[in-house]
């Protein structure tokens, strides 16, 4: 008996600790919607579409590199330099250059930092390292490409803007969710990264070869990065070389709510994609609510903790 009510209590405590944020995300809803007429209207929810669009693929970018006990600082200095490069060659004339171009760069930028962790054989603290070195070092290549000043697109093609507008950025992110998900289930691939996450040393003893997986993932990472860079340049129709500034933070909370793990080897596209949907309703319900900045952040501050924590839990209950 009393064998099951052990078992009985560690299933509650396991459900709390996988949906506990999905339940107090949807109290939110129903507190704002109360309060706030126009929270359950199409114009916003449209408005929270446009939100998590760019962070929402930079989260995606993300999640590769969190799968596998690593993490990707650079990010958010890796979308300043796709904005401005975007920016310039939309002002200089190459609009169609500006669809790919800014991909490439960040593509570039996740080899270089691949190629580095897969000589090092790093996991998390050395993957901390050494892309902080690269956010550094990228934010200071966005100042001196831009001038240190904004861009705005002058004598642009319609064409490229089209790409920021409207619904695009967010079925983008739903198509990149997509692709990205069949991948990690239905492919070897997906299915090494898991593992390499979850256990690297039997991953390594398997035959896996764990330094072409750090090049792949951050490869991936930095390519969906620099198009995200496309993206966001299209919507604002400008640059600025702060603009990715605080998006490697934003990434992964979303994905830490959404129940990827820090630790590797926990999470799906799934998962990360509602950790945005959850953020951006966040937001945007603290917004319409008409609170100001400071405590928006003490209040993205303790769900990032609380998500944490019952990340921490689900670990803790799956070891015993």
């Amino acid at each position: 008996m009393k064998n099951k009510e052990n078992e009985f209590k560690k299933k509650v405590l396991s459900f709390v600790a996988k949906y506990s944020l999905v339940f107090l995300t949807i109290i939110l809803m129903i507190i704002v919607a109360c309060v706030q007429k126009s929270f359950f209207t199409a114009a916003n929810m449209k408005n929270i579409m446009n939100q998590v669009a760019v962070s929402g693929i930079v989260a995606v970018a993300m999640t590769f590199v969190l799968v596998t006990g690593t993490v990707d600082l650079s990010v958010g200095s890796i979308l300043s330099c796709a904005c401005v490069t975007a920016a310039l060659l939309v002002n200089a004339g190459y609009e169609a250059f500006a669809y790919f171009v800014p991909a490439l760069l960040g593509l570039v930028i996740g080899v270089v930092s691949g190629t580095l962790m897969a000589v090092t054989k790093g996991r998390m603290g050395e993957s901390f390292l050494i892309t902080y070195g690269m956010q550094l070092l990228l934010a200071a290549v966005a100042l001196l490409i831009s001038g240190g000043e904004h861009i705005a697109f002058k004598n642009f093609d319609i064409s490229f803007v089209q790409l920021g507008k409207g619904t695009t950025p967010f079925l983008i992110l739903l198509g990149l969710i997509v692709i990205c998900q069949l991948i990690q289930t239905y492919t070897a691939f997906g299915s090494n990264v898991m593992y390499l996450g979850s256990n690297p040393l039997a991953a390594e003893l398997s035959g896996i070869r764990i330094q072409r997986y750090m090049v792949a993932v951050f490869s991936i990472s930095g390519l969906l990065t620099g198009f995200a860079g496309s993206v966001l340049a299209s919507r604002v129709m400008c640059a600025q070389p702060t603009t990715g500034s605080g998006y490697e933070m934003d990434a992964i909370a979303a994905c830490v709510v959404g129940g990827v793990s820090m630790g590797g080897g926990k999470g799906t596209f799934v998962n990360t994609f509602i950790g945005v949907i959850i953020m951006g309703i966040l937001s945007n319900a603290l917004n319409l609510l008409k609170i100001s900045t400071n405590p928006q952040f003490i209040v993205k501050g303790c769900v990032i903790i609380l998500a944490v924590a019952m990340d921490l839990l689900s670990q803790k209950l799956e070891r015993a």
